[in-house]
């Protein structure tokens, strides 16, 4: 009769095992709650210098040159003649073309003199009129043509290139020389389409050339190209340095920094973006403190961080650790995070 006595009194002493009184606290997980922060990206970009403004120098009449004295690298002034083709037998034609205009001219005279005393008639004087009309199209043709043996420098720049020499006969249309302006130097980067949309005509950037050095010099985003490149999801843009700084060459190395403006972003912690083959998502707090699976779009990675930029909104919480075995409805035990 004492057996079942002794093992009563243990039993109240010691109360109810101790798995009938732990409760389920639920999936222990850490969490962030997302507000907006200002960020500003900082990127690097590889382009070469280039010459936006320059021009190939053609002929618009055939004949030997007789004149050619810059070669590659000489510096040329606006409207400096450049080229001089032999021009003896135009000059000849535009001699006899001038020679039938003025006999045009007086022959026009005599009839308008005679057609008021009523001795020619109005027809005849038309027909002198065309024919001086004529021979002073013809003459001015020739004049222009005779303007085309000498060809001058559009714009002041440097020679870049010659491709003939004094004494060739040069065919119509042959491209004599090049010529670019060393002030308007450009150099042209591919930047990602998600960047694109945070870049602004006039935005300063940096601007180091390899070939001087690893002084950064100060540039600026002078255009943006309209189109995106279907296979690399880049766009083109344009920057120029402004000064040009001396010893720099079209053709050179150049490593363009950009950062971009601070704009306010929601942002989460990398490693809580989850990718399945739908889609990306994260978990967040929902309601009674479930785990709710929530669809998002990832835009700019910001070193540790990503962009968030559907899905979200400030004040959500999500869940930044404990995803092994984590489920949408599953009951959280928030550990960590705010």
């Amino acid at each position: 009769m004492l057996l079942p006595l002794l093992l009563v009194a243990c039993g109240e002493q010691g109360g109810p095992p101790a798995i009938d009184s732990r409760k389920d606290s639920g999936h222990l997980v850490e969490v962030l709650q997302v507000q907006p922060q200002s960020f500003s990206q900082t990127t690097e970009h590889t382009g070469s210098l280039r010459a936006r403004r320059t021009t190939r120098l053609f002929n618009l009449e055939e004949g030997r040159i007789t004149r050619l004295k810059v070669f590659e690298g000489d510096a040329v002034r606006q409207g400096q003649v450049l080229v001089e083709l032999d021009d003896g037998l135009l000059r000849a034609e535009l001699q006899k073309a001038s020679a039938v205009r003025a006999q045009a001219e007086l022959d026009l005279q005599r009839l308008q003199g005679l057609a008021e005393r009523n001795i020619e008639s109005q027809n005849q004087l038309e027909k002198a009129r065309t024919q001086l009309a004529m021979a002073q199209g013809e003459e001015n043709v020739l004049t222009t043509r005779l303007g085309y043996t000498r060809i001058s420098a559009p714009f002041r720049g440097i020679v870049s290139q010659r491709l003939v020499q004094e004494g060739d006969v040069a065919a119509k249309h042959t491209h004599l020389l090049s010529v670019y302006d060393p002030t308007s130097l450009i150099t042209e980067i591919r930047v990602s389409e998600l960047l694109l949309p945070m870049l602004h005509e006039g935005d300063g950037v940096g601007v180091q050339v390899d070939a001087l050095g690893d002084q950064v010099f100060s540039g600026s985003v002078t255009r943006i190209h309209p189109t995106i490149d279907d296979k690399t999801r880049r766009g083109v843009v344009e920057v120029e340095m402004k000064p040009v700084p001396a010893g720099v060459m079209a053709g050179q190395l150049c490593r363009v920094t950009i950062q971009t403006r601070h704009e306010q972003r929601l942002v989460i912690p990398f490693a809580a973006l989850q990718r399945d083959l739908d889609s990306e998502y994260v978990f967040v707090v929902g309601a009674d403190d479930k785990a709710e699976l929530r669809r998002v779009s990832s835009g700019l990675r910001l070193q540790e961080q990503v962009e968030i930029s559907k899905g979200l909104v400030a004040g959500d919480k999500v869940v930044v650790r404990g995803f092994f075995g984590l489920r949408a409805g599953t009951a959280l035990a928030i550990g960590g995070g705010p």
